[in-house]
């Protein structure tokens, strides 16, 4: 299982950017949400949607982007604030991004195997899986690190 945390693309001039700190869902009540089409993801838009009602969000509308020129247009334009994992390249004049408290959204990644199928190809994988998502900033659970078996 591997994890990585979301955060919320604001403006800059936005009240929940300001002091630069974690953001609490709740504190974006009854905003615009930003977020890619449920035909994508229906399950991941469900769920999203769930954990913000549930962390105390309730959009004011939802808009619908994927594309992330675009995305980052809506929220400058003042359409909506944008869940996502932190900005690989910096974002454009006029948008911060800020981790969520609480850490209730988060991108998760894991792979299931049969224990007694288990052998050094899958140990390999794995390995390379595991890499790869440290590398993008996923927070391994401890035993999948570095390709050994959970207990």
């Amino acid at each position: 299982m591997a994890r990585r945390e979301l955060g919320v693309v604001l403006r800059g001039d936005h009240p929940a950017a300001r002091d630069g700190g974690a953001v609490r869902l709740r504190d974006l009540d009854g905003a615009s949400l930003v977020i890619f089409p449920r035909a994508m993801a229906p399950r991941l838009y469900d769920h999203m949607l769930l954990i913000c009602r549930d962390e105390g969000l309730l959009p004011g509308s939802i808009r619908h982007a994927r594309n992330p020129h675009f995305v980052h247009g809506l929220v400058l334009a003042g359409r909506g604030v944008h869940l996502n994992e932190p900005p690989a390249t910096p974002l454009p004049d006029g948008l911060v991004w800020r981790p969520l408290e609480g850490a209730a959204l988060a991108w998760q990644t894991s792979v299931v195997w049969v224990p007694t199928r288990h052998n050094e190809a899958i140990v390999a994988f794995v390995e390379a899986v595991s890499e790869g998502l440290a590398a993008a900033g996923h927070r391994l659970a401890p035993d999948v690190q570095r390709g050994r078996r959970p207990a």
